[in-house]
């Protein structure tokens, strides 16, 4: 009897606590890893291996002014750290690629979702690879800064996601190692 009790007493409090667990890796995951990146390649396979130069340019509002300015201002600067991790060559002579984008969709957690879910923000930029010296655009992509923990949401790890996509989305069509010396 004292066995079965205890049982049950196990197995509610398992139940009850499985989502603490969750959402205590969730957070933990979320500061020690940031916001996350993916890639989606619309046009284009670009052979990114004949290029010896990137360079990062400007993004800018689709949605209508909805997107915050300082999240236009801080993306380059967030978008080239992200890239410094890798051997991706920037600031350099020769045939260049030109990263641009456009913000199509920018979303922050709200206070219901959140409750329930947990935190949920992501910007979505259109990020197009261009030949610098034929102005001739090589590849698209949407590439998505995307956070699920309070420990990584806001403006700057929602660009820096971004800048994690567009590190994958140029791994994909270049070789590239992650520098582990920083």
């Amino acid at each position: 009897m004292k066995t079965a009790k205890l049982l049950l007493v196990l197995s509610i409090v398992s139940v009850f606590c499985t989502g603490c667990l969750s959402t205590a890796f969730r957070e933990g995951k979320g500061a020690a890893m940031g916001a996350s990146g993916i890639d989606v390649q619309l046009q284009g396979s670009p052979n990114l291996e004949e290029y010896s130069n990137f360079e990062v340019g400007s993004f800018i509002d689709g949605m209508l002014n909805k997107t915050p300015g300082k999240l236009l201002k801080i993306m380059p600067g967030l978008v080239k750290s992200e890239m410094a991790n890798y051997t991706i060559p920037m600031n350099r002579g020769g045939k260049t690629v030109v990263i641009t984008g456009v913000v199509i969709h920018y979303d922050v957690a709200s206070d219901a979702i959140s409750t329930v879910f947990g935190p949920f923000e992501e910007a979505v930029v259109r990020v197009m690879l261009t030949d610098k010296a034929t102005s001739r655009i090589i590849g698209t992509a949407n590439c998505i800064g995307r956070s699920n923990a309070n420990t990584n949401k806001g403006l700057e790890q929602k660009a820096r996601g971004v800048g994690k996509a567009i590190v994958k989305w140029i791994g994909k069509h270049r070789k590239i190692q992650k520098i582990e010396d920083k």
